[in-house]
């Protein structure tokens, strides 16, 4: 039997920002609070994120029809529990290669496998069947188009064949076109670094039925899904969020690091994620009801609010220079890196910093600043 209920976004993943409730039979589920069309209400994980026959494979064997659906509730969806642990083990400082796939692998597939993806991906075939067209029938001299900033040749693609599955097969190509993007796309980022924010305040991160943000660490936009400079984040809970960095700075290549954040932290992240999501935002009342007055309040244009916005840059830079130059120095503590960082902590925009907080009480234990 098929099941009839798919869920893109697993129930699994979103357990962990929901609170259990006992129901009229005596069990104990899963709920969320959620904001739709403008509304916010509470509803059990069972019923978001989901559609009737998302992942079936029309026009085939009726024992075939469950592959994908199989697929993802097989080899995905149990991944989340493993990579919750992994992520909310404070005490853990190193991972093995095991593990880095298996949170690349949980990370990316919440991207690849949802109906927002499906109408990206529709998207590109529709503009590469345009230029295909026009080089085709004579009307372009321009013989390759891109395909998610891929350069495509034009000349070796057989227009009809191409034509026929895409608009009458459209179903069956998202179905097996994603999970080869979503395999390539693993393979790309196998060597990026991984990092792991955890807020100290009270301030709550979100998620959405779209939870993971691709965006280029310096302009803050997707360009393309190859772009060497994309940063991509995933909130884990309402108090971690998983940073998969770009491999391109070898100072970031292969690492798993921690950083404690903040306000800032959760307004960039429930920010991004409400961008992009297509209809659930997803929390506890009280992470919904904040990030909806959050947005309100830190939206404007004040003098407090680009100050804010321009200090969180400078200190993002500093940092990062920080990072390189102890990268520099062997990766070690030693007594130049101690003294770069003695300069940052003066610095009045990083007095605050929590991470700044954090390195100088673990060096002050560690004897090696006073």
């Amino acid at each position: 039997m098929n099941p009839k209920n798919h869920h893109y976004i697993p129930q699994s993943y979103l357990k962990h920002f929901a609170f259990r409730e006992k129901t009229k039979k005596g069990k104990h589920e899963y709920y969320v609070y959620v904001r739709l069309a403008g509304k916010e209400f509470q509803t059990n994980i069972r019923n978001i994120c989901s559609e009737n026959y998302f992942y079936t494979i029309p026009n085939i064997d009726e024992k075939k029809k469950s592959i994908i659906e199989n697929y993802y509730a097989e080899n995905i969806d149990s991944l989340y529990p493993k990579i919750y642990d992994l992520v909310t083990n404070d005490s853990l400082t190193e991972i093995s290669d095991h593990q880095r796939i298996m949170v690349l692998v949980g990370c990316i597939s919440l991207y690849f496998r949802t109906p927002a993806f499906n109408k990206i991906l529709n998207e590109h075939y529709v503009q590469l069947l345009k230029d295909l067209h026009s080089y085709f029938f004579g009307y372009s001299e321009r013989s390759y188009s891109y395909f998610f900033g891929k350069k495509i040749d034009l000349k070796n693609i057989d227009y009809n064949q191409f034509r026929r599955g895409i608009v009458e097969e459209n179903k069956i190509v998202f179905l097996m076109d994603h999970i080869k993007l979503f395999n390539q796309y693993v393979d790309y980022r196998k060597d990026d670094g991984i990092g792991i924010t955890k807020n100290v305040d009270d301030s709550q991160f979100i998620t959405s039925d779209n939870p993971v943000c691709i965006r280029n660490m310096y302009t803050g936009e997707f360009h393309n899904l190859f772009d060497i400079n994309n940063i991509i984040t995933l909130p884990i809970n309402h108090k971690y969020l998983l940073t998969i960095t770009p491999k391109f700075d070898n100072s970031l290549k292969g690492t798993f690091s921690r950083i404690s954040g903040n306000l800032l932290d959760t307004l960039i992240s429930n920010h991004s994620v409400e961008q992009n999501s297509e209809k659930w935002i997803i929390g506890t009342p009280e992470s919904i009801k904040n990030h909806i007055r959050d947005q309100i309040i830190y939206n404007e244009e004040t003098p407090e609010n680009l100050k804010m916005l321009e200090d969180m840059k400078e200190r993002a830079r500093i940092l990062n220079e920080f990072d390189c130059f102890r990268m520099s120095q062997g990766g070690l503590v030693n007594d130049a890196v101690i003294l770069k960082f003695l300069e940052i902590s003066e610095m009045e925009v990083m007095k605050d910093d929590p991470n700044v907080k954090r390195l100088l009480d673990r060096f002050r234990e560690q004897g090696l600043i006073k």
